[in-house]
């Protein structure tokens, strides 16, 4: 196995002097690998996370270390030897449906779950001793006299060197980490952010997120390890039957805020994967490092972290697959966009069967050829994607109907009073004005994204036919997707309202 991590301040925290308070980890060794992420709160309370999730960090790598090291030991003093994980098919926890264990595999669930709180326990008990043992140590600084509300710093102060108090919010954080020994992998999670799976099931690439999501984890609010109970929120998966990912990414809540949840988000760390493949370690951690700032001043605006762990071994035959799989993908999008264009043909010409339209007609027909000149441009953009991957095909040329010329892609939109969708009036200038502020951007790898999705829908308020958005050809011009820009200061009223992060 082998790792890569990188992090980097915000573009938000540059204009106040706010420090990064993302952190990663990752190594990786023949008998242990490991990938950690930590998202420290943004909130004015949480003026020491950047500690916290350091702190955070070091502890997981130390407890995880001690604990497989632990299991271990335990196993070679059994007789029989069996080790706690042994045989144990994919296990998420929290569990919707367990049916698929047996009974003496629910057991052994039981134990496995009863170890992972006894780490996860650890965990947090040194991280609480860690970050008094700062508090007490380290003074409030000039910055911190500066930056904070006087009302935060004064309860900091009374707190610090009060053994009875509690610190924990001054240096709230999330956690993320990825353990993988010999004959095992777990998983475990607290807070959000995302962990994204790469595997090659019959040959076949699949990205998915191993770890349950938490539900109270939605916009800006989160779970914390500064939670009265972090114990009872924390969310794992294991597999012990031989079965392992060929690659693991976890990434904080500024990643996925600007890429989205999906195809997009997949996309990135396809390209971070190829690149892998493509370069060596030591150009992609370049790359990666670089782009990192890139992607959070187009996108989120937030810190950035991101770590994996991967299989060294199977890295060329697996970019082999992922290219066969982004060229099925772009010609299955083809088709879609092939469809387009017959419907919107039998919709130009219904139109201009009629003698005289009326002035809705006027403009639900102007509209079906501005989507006309936008599934052109989706088209010309996949066939750039294909000849990309090493596939050269003609685009054919798509006169509008009716028409000897073929369309003019800068033709301006018709302007009229009536009025439309917003969706449907401004999504392409929306594509096309994110298109020109991203092109700028030095993407990971230049591996092109191929994971637009391309759907057809049909407006019932206009009859506008709707292409979905191009998706950009590089992980840094994927900002174009909606991301969260909602900065509320960060609160917890109680022990059931989640952290509110300020990115």
């Amino acid at each position: 196995m082998k790792d890569i991590y990188s992090y980097c301040q915000g573009e938000s925290h540059k204009g106040n002097n706010k420090p990064c308070q993302d952190c990663a980890f990752s190594q990786s060794s023949a008998s242990l690998s490991m990938a950690i992420v930590s998202d420290g709160h943004g909130g004015e309370r949480y003026f020491r996370s950047q500690i916290g999730s350091k702190i955070v960090v070091d502890v997981i790598k130390e407890s995880v270390v001690s604990f497989v090291k632990d299991l271990s030991k335990s196993t070679q003093k059994k007789s029989l030897g069996k080790a706690l994980f042994a045989d144990m098919p994919f296990v998420q926890y929290p569990s919707k449906d367990d049916t698929q264990l047996s009974i003496s595999q629910k057991r052994q669930a039981e134990l496995i779950h009863e170890a992972l709180l006894r780490l996860f326990s650890n965990v947090i008990y040194r991280w609480n001793t860690e970050i008094a043992r700062n508090a007490e140590q380290e003074p409030l600084t000039e910055w911190e006299k500066a930056n904070v509300p006087q009302k935060y710093l004064d309860e900091f102060e009374a707190k610090r060197n009060d053994p009875t108090s509690s610190l924990e919010k001054f240096y709230g954080c999330t956690f993320m980490a990825y353990v993988q020994t010999k004959t095992y992998w777990f998983a475990f999670h607290l807070g959000d952010g995302k962990c994204v799976m790469f595997d090659t099931p019959d040959d076949k690439p699949r990205f998915s997120q191993p770890i349950p999501w938490d539900e109270k984890c939605f916009l800006n609010k989160t779970t914390s390890i500064c939670d009265s109970n972090p114990l009872s929120e924390v969310r794992y998966c294991y597999c012990g039957n031989g079965s392992f990912p060929e690659a693991i990414f976890l990434g904080s809540d500024g990643i996925d805020d600007s890429f989205g949840d999906g195809e997009r988000l997949y996309n990135f760390y396809i390209q971070i994967y190829q690149t892998l493949a493509s370069k060596k370690k030591k150009d992609t951690q370049q790359e990666l490092d670089a782009s990192l700032p890139i992607i959070s001043q187009k996108g989120s605006k937030d810190d950035m972290s991101v770590a994996c762990v991967y299989n060294e071994q199977n890295l060329e035959r697996n970019n082999t697959l992922l290219n066969k799989y982004q060229i099925e993908k772009i010609e299955n999008q083809l088709e879609t966009v092939e469809q387009n264009f017959k419907e919107l043909t039998a919709k130009i010409k219904g139109y201009s069967s009629i003698k005289k339209l009326s002035d809705k007609e006027q403009i639900e027909c102007r509209y079906a050829e501005i989507d006309w000149r936008k599934n052109v441009e989706l088209e010309t953009q996949l066939y750039i994607k294909l000849a990309k991957l090493g596939v050269e095909k003609v685009q054919p040329t798509r006169p509008l109907p009716g028409k000897e010329a073929e369309i003019s892609l800068t033709q301006e939109e018709p302007k009229s009073d009536v009025p439309t969708s917003t969706e449907d009036t401004d999504s392409f200038n929306k594509e096309t004005d994110s298109q020109e502020q991203t092109s700028e951007i030095n993407p990971v790898s230049e591996v092109i994204d191929t994971g637009c999705d391309v759907e057809n829908s049909q407006d019932t308020e206009t009859g506008q036919q709707n292409v979905s958005e191009i998706e950009n050809q590089s992980c840094a011009e994927n900002l174009e997707s909606e991301y969260k820009e909602t900065q509320v200061e960060d609160s917890k009223a109680d022990d059931n309202e989640n952290v509110e992060q300020n990115n």
